[in-house]
């Protein structure tokens, strides 16, 4: 990453994030991202009211008591309703108190979870896809998991090895196994958030993956550029191609302020040669 880029900023001599080469920490990339919209009026104070939707997602899991109980929320609700009462544990057709929680927003949290937790819809879809026959859950390892028979069958060596856990050892197996059904429910029903863009003939809307996608392409093709400059010596040229893939990170970074994943955001700052 080029330091005339980002080195103009506060967080010398005071943030302990504060790289001695020049590079931004988050907080500084943030502020930066922020502080050029405003100058260029396209951010509305509005824009910075509504909150992070991860931080909303964590918030709505910590109330709930974690994943695995938002998890039994959801599967147990018996005809569908779109409303739950966390104090009365009771399920509604409609919102008729305002201490209930959106059974869709739940969900979207739970989604959300799995997506930060695997690091993106690529890599579930991975997992769900080398899954042997059979599988049921996901942890370390696949797992054939039989409840009523308190057992449990660990994919080993290309083949399933059963294994026999008393009641304690059992619920203590599976608590940090994750349901391949759960996975897929996140690929069949998730929603990518929908990032509005500006081009020549009007509005255009973008999935996250979309733009992250299409971010990583523009990046790669900068520092290609920039490497062909480097090589013949043409060096204020290969600056300027490390100034574009910069500026196409902080496009990126500040486009999915709402929603980018930390594995994504971590991917395209290897890219640039960035340090969070």
């Amino acid at each position: 990453m080029n330091s005339v880029t980002v080195s103009e900023h506060s967080c010398a001599d005071k943030c302990t994030e504060f790289k001695n080469k020049g590079e931004q920490c988050g907080h500084c990339l943030i502020q930066h991202v922020e502080k050029q919209e405003f100058a260029l009026g396209i951010a509305p104070d509005a824009d910075y009211v509504k909150g992070d939707v991860k931080q909303q997602h964590q918030k709505l899991l910590s109330a709930v008591g974690g994943i695995n109980l938002a998890l039994k929320i959801i599967k147990d609700n018996p005809d569908d309703f779109s409303w739950f009462s966390i104090q009365k544990q009771y399920y509604y057709d409609s919102k008729t108190h305002d201490d209930l929680i959106s059974i869709n927003d739940l969900r979207d949290a739970c989604h959300g979870y799995f997506i930060e937790f695997f690091g993106g819809l690529t890599a579930i879809q991975y997992i769900l896809d080398t899954a042997p026959k059979g599988a049921t859950h996901f942890d370390r390892y696949f797992e054939k998991i039989n409840y009523l028979n308190k057992t449990l069958s660990l994919w080993v060596d290309g083949d399933w090895s059963l294994q026999e856990f008393r009641l304690l050892g059992f619920n203590r197996a599976i608590s940090t196994s994750i349901p391949l059904e759960d996975l897929r429910d996140v690929l069949d029903h998730y929603k990518p958030e929908i990032i509005p863009t500006f081009d020549d003939s009007g509005v255009q809307n973008f999935s996250y993956l979309q733009l992250t996608q299409a971010t990583i392409a523009q990046i790669e093709f900068f520092n290609t550029q920039k490497y062909v400059a480097a090589q013949n010596g043409a060096q204020q040229e290969a600056d300027a191609f490390d100034n574009q893939a910069d500026g196409a990170y902080l496009l990126w970074f500040s486009m999915t302020k709402d929603c980018r994943t930390k594995a994504d955001n971590e991917r395209l700052q290897a890219l640039i040669g960035a340090q969070a």
